[in-house]
Parts: structure tokens; C-alpha cells; sequence
């Protein structure tokens, strides 16, 4: 049970490591909410122009919070 304790640190390290290389490459992520849309418009349930509106509005708010980070 002793070598437990001694791999913990190297877990968590490791888990660190796994979670900023992650954030670095989610640089540009992906939005959940414009895949929904585009799969929304692409099912015909926006017209061209509640699309355009609609990613817009969430274009703006990513631009928004990338410059606060």
C-alpha cells in the first residue's frame, strides 16, 4: 500500500498536465451552441436569416469572453 502514496503525486501531476495541455489546444473549441444551430438550420428549422442572426449573436459573445481571458 506504500507504493500507492508514492505514485499519487505523479497521478495528479500527470492529470495537470493532461488538463492545461487540453485547455491550450481548446484555444479555439468548438461551440456546442453553433453546432446546434447549424444542425438546427440544416434541418430547416431556421430560416438563412435566423441563422445568420443567431451565430452572429454567439460569435460575438466567444469574441466577448476570449477578451477577457
Amino acid at each position: 500500500m506504500d507504493w500507492l502514496w508514492r505514485i499519487v503525486p505523479f497521478l495528479i501531476c500527470g492529470w495537470m498536465i493532461w488538463s492545461m495541455a487540453r485547455m491550450r489546444m481548446g484555444a479555439e473549441p468548438k461551440s456546442g451552441a453553433l453546432d446546434r444551430l447549424r444542425e438546427r438550420y440544416a434541418a430547416g428549422e431556421l430560416t438563412t436569416e435566423e441563422f445568420e442572426e443567431r451565430k452572429a449573436v454567439l460569435e460575438r459573445d466567444q469574441a466577448r469572453s476570449e477578451q477577457r481571458a
